[in-house]
């Protein structure tokens, strides 16, 4: 299998692949989030890690296609996440801070993966 080289990662930015699945993850989280359940369903461990983990997938394909634009996607990012928790008692789910937080932290390392997977170098098989 082929490691994304720089003109692979080129390639992919003009075809804008890195927003479709951005838009994709959005809808997902979005219809996950702000869907009226009569009972939530009970999760193993904490629901904050989840947040955190959904969150970081949702920057991944923007922040390692576009590096550069870090500052906006941290901001759109965490501005998603705050709309999901601020809609969520509209439909019978619970609102907190600490999901919130969860939410930008996710976006924080959504980021950093991104981050160290760019500064790692690679191998490309021929």
């Amino acid at each position: 299998m082929k490691q994304l080289s720089a003109a692979n990662i080129s390639d992919l930015r003009a075809r804008k692949i890195d927003i479709y699945v951005t838009i994709i993850i959005s809808i997902a989280l979005g219809l996950a989030t702000l869907t009226t359940v009569e009972k939530l369903p009970t999760v193993s461990g904490s629901d904050k890690a989840y947040h955190l983990i959904l969150i970081a997938i949702l920057t991944l394909p923007i922040a390692i296609i576009r590096p550069n634009a870090m500052w906006i996607i941290l901001s759109l990012t965490t501005a998603f996440g705050g709309a999901i928790e601020l809609l969520q008692p509209l439909v019978k789910r619970n609102c907190g801070m600490a999901d919130f937080l969860a939410n930008a932290g996710g976006a924080v390392g959504g980021v950093l993966v991104a981050r160290v997977f760019k500064a790692s170098p690679r191998t490309t098989a021929d």
